[in-house]
């Protein structure tokens, strides 16, 4: 059974850091798809990147123009340049 997304918070450096039902974190560097432009050119804003939601019952995560990523497209090579995935340990303090 695939993972539902639990919480999503935004870190310096247009990173997202995804934590999963199963306790799994990921951190997501944005950078190399907001060079890309297009689709992903509003993500350069801190503003609109805060914007983030998690949708689909856990499954995606989507902004209000309608950007959207999936649970698969996030472990994905075409949108993850730079992604680290480890099993949290303890908990996130902030």
């Amino acid at each position: 059974m695939e993972p539902h997304i639990v919480s999503v918070k935004v870190i310096p450096g247009h990173c997202l850091q995804i934590q999963f039902d199963d306790g799994t974190t990921v951190t997501k560097d944005l950078t190399p798809l907001i060079a890309k432009g297009n689709l992903y050119a509003d993500l350069e804003d801190e503003k609109f990147l805060k914007q983030v939601q998690i949708i689909d019952r856990g499954y995606a995560l989507g902004w209000p123009n309608g950007l959207e990523f999936c649970i698969d497209s996030l472990n994905t090579q075409e949108t993850k340049p730079s992604i680290s995935r480890r099993r949290r340990v303890t908990t996130l303090t902030h």
